[in-house]
């Protein structure tokens, strides 16, 4: 891709074999022994997809011997491959909407289970077994930008827009086929750093100006926030948590660790990474008490859990 090089998404290891798709829309199968193709597919060509404007990002997704990923097309919108052979199980029309950014989600309701994805300009709900269109939501930005992932509890969806538009909280009907909402608020519109739910509060960021926030799952209203005081070109965070603290990476490199308690943050320590431009991007991933950061072509590992 000419804007930025390289992949947008994170390579997938299941059960011996590795599963990668680049931002032009090939899909790989491969052994990890030595690299070898099992099989590879075309989004574009095999399923009627099209690129968007800064390539396909979205992350894969495994279930059972089924592979979901969301080519964009106007009949391959959503498909579910067998992840072994790469054949196709079901193709999904879905709402006939362009890719965009997002990964997708399952979730579980009522002894039926969901696969949720987002689209250019609505988000959807397919039937997991097979691929039948159970909702669709509109969700809009300038853009056609949705690179969050959704949050699900119980019978609550979470819908992370960004860049300035409405954030909502949407519950989903007992059999799973309609939604309605509950709440919104224009307080987060982070365009790509996501959002962590620890009891009930919400914590998740503002694009515009990098403020953090603290609101209410069942209501939407704010109960804190804390400025970012970053002098990058950008100020949104991406947040992270484990063991009850956030680990909140800013788009300009300066990275947080906080303690969330009744009122407001505890700032327990910050630090930068490489230099402050603007595309500290990459989420940060914490595994057996070590934390990685990617930048650009390094990748940064710090000790954070006991020895």
């Amino acid at each position: 891709m000419k804007n930025f090089p390289g992949i947008r998404s994170t390579p997938l290891i299941y059960d011996g074999m590795g599963y990668l798709l680049n931002g032009l829309g090939k899909l790989y199968c491969f052994d990890l022994e030595n690299g070898d193709f099992f099989w590879t597919k075309d989004l574009f060509e095999d399923y009627d997809g099209e690129n968007i404007t800064w390539g396909i990002t979205e992350n894969l997704l495994i279930d059972g011997e089924k592979l979901f990923c969301t080519p964009g097309g106007t009949e391959g919108n959503v498909i579910a491959l067998n992840r072994i052979s790469g054949d196709i199980i079901w193709e999904s029309k879905g709402a006939g909407k362009a890719s965009s950014y997002g990964s997708p989600l399952i979730i579980d309701h009522n002894d039926n289970r969901f696969l949720i994805v987002h689209t250019a300009s609505s988000i959807i709900s397919v039937n997991i077994e097979n691929g039948e269109l159970a909702w669709e939501h509109p969700i809009y930005n300038d853009g056609g930008s949705h690179a969050n992932t959704s949050i699900f509890r119980n019978d609550s969806l979470f819908l992370l827009q960004g860049y300035r538009d409405t954030t909502v909280l949407l519950r989903v009907a007992q059999n799973g086929l309609s939604v309605e909402q509950i709440w919104e608020t224009t307080l987060l519109d982070i365009g790509m750093g996501d959002g962590v739910l620890l009891g009930n509060n919400l914590f998740s960021g503002a694009n515009r100006d990098g403020t953090l926030f603290s609101i209410d799952w069942k209501t939407g209203k704010e109960n804190y926030s804390l400025e970012n005081t970053s002098k990058g070109r950008m100020k949104g965070r991406t947040v992270i948590t484990a063991e009850g603290l956030l680990y909140c990476f800013g788009f300009s490199g300066k990275f947080e660790l906080l303690k969330p308690g009744e009122t407001g943050f505890e700032i327990m320590g910050s630090f930068q990474v490489g230099d402050d431009d603007y595309n500290h991007w990459a989420h940060p991933v914490i595994k057996d008490g070590r934390l990685y950061i990617r930048h650009k072509n390094t990748l940064w590992v710090y000790q954070v859990g006991k020895e």
